[in-house]
């Protein structure tokens, strides 16, 4: 054919999620698993994965988009990544869950709801810049997520704007090495303590 072909299986999809399911489940937890849309290319991978159980993570209007013509509602899409006024305006149409990278963003997301009469806005304050007293990480500079030191001024502006409905916090890692996924939980628990 000229070019590479790759053969996909999207029904596999449901045994995937039932394999995390039953970790949960084993372990005693609950939680919720999430596809991310950019790897997928297919969009016969997304319209299966919105009939399973679980949730999307999209990173661009497009993928939004995308995901939205699949079948999933906005209760079942996380929005990260950096966000355009456009890609914004739609999940906020569709209350989808937005992971905050910035006060900026934080700011923006603030004026944009108030355009929309939105009652509360799904957020997730997203942390970069972790720090630990036991590891020695190298963390590299990232345009993901609200610094550490800034935390606390992302959590008092949440307090002011009631519509801004915080649901905990997120993270993004350049590396995930597996120190570096225990101190940025770490750090995570400290922040969830200060909400």
């Amino acid at each position: 054919l000229g070019s590479p072909l790759n053969v996909l299986f999207p029904q596999q999809i449901h045994e995937n999620v039932t394999s995390f399911q039953n970790v949960f489940h084993e372990a005693g937890i609950q939680g919720s698993i999430y596809g991310t849309h950019k790897p997928n290319k297919s969009q016969a991978f997304v319209q299966e994965l919105a009939r399973t159980s679980s949730n999307i993570d999209v990173s661009s209007y497009g993928e939004l988009v995308s995901a939205l013509q699949a079948g999933f509602t906005g209760n079942r899409i996380g929005a990260t990544g950096v966000k355009s006024e456009r890609f914004l305006r739609l999940a906020l149409q569709h209350d989808v869950v937005i992971a905050v990278d910035s006060f900026a963003e934080l700011k923006q997301l603030t004026l944009l709801a108030g355009g929309y009469g939105s009652a509360s806005v799904r957020i997730l304050l997203r942390l970069c810049g972790f720090s630990s007293n036991h590891t020695v990480i190298r963390w590299k500079d990232t345009r993901f997520g609200i610094r550490l030191e800034d935390i606390d001024e992302a959590i008092d502006w949440c307090v002011d704007h009631p519509q801004l409905r915080c649901l905990g916090v997120a993270f993004h890692l350049s590396e995930a090495t597996q120190n570096e996924k225990i101190v940025a939980i770490e750090n995570s628990l400290v922040c969830l303590q200060k909400m």
